[in-house]
């Protein structure tokens, strides 16, 4: 699912592993949520591959869906990436979605960043 919301001084970007480009526009001194798809059971994970000079990588972490009950393994659900916009401009963030273990499965996923004073 592809889509692009905006919540106070907080955005938030969903994209999947076969995702396209989308730009992700932030403020100065905001914090910046990207959200991306996955099932890291399935051995494939979401990577950091490149940061913007405009952005400072706070955290990840991976929250199962809500769809998933007690109990329940393989389960998809969201990696969740937090970053401080830290100075003004245009750049590119990349994210790569495969196993660790195996660079051939890697697929690059590019959203252009967008940062405001």
């Amino acid at each position: 699912m592809k889509r692009l919301i905006m919540l106070a001084a907080v955005l938030l970007v969903s994209v999947s592993a076969s995702a396209t480009v989308k730009t992700l526009k932030g403020q100065v001194g905001k914090e910046v949520h990207i959200s991306v798809e996955g099932n890291p059971s399935t051995g494939y994970s979401w990577m950091l591959k490149n940061l913007p000079q405009q952005l400072v990588f706070v955290s990840s972490e991976y929250q199962q869906s809500k769809d998933c009950k007690t109990g329940m393994v393989g389960c998809a659900g969201t990696q969740n990436f937090v970053f401080i916009a830290q100075k003004p401009g245009k750049g590119e963030l990349t994210l790569t979605h495969g196993r660790v273990w195996d660079n051939k499965s890697w697929q690059d996923s590019v959203i252009l960043v967008d940062i405001r004073k």
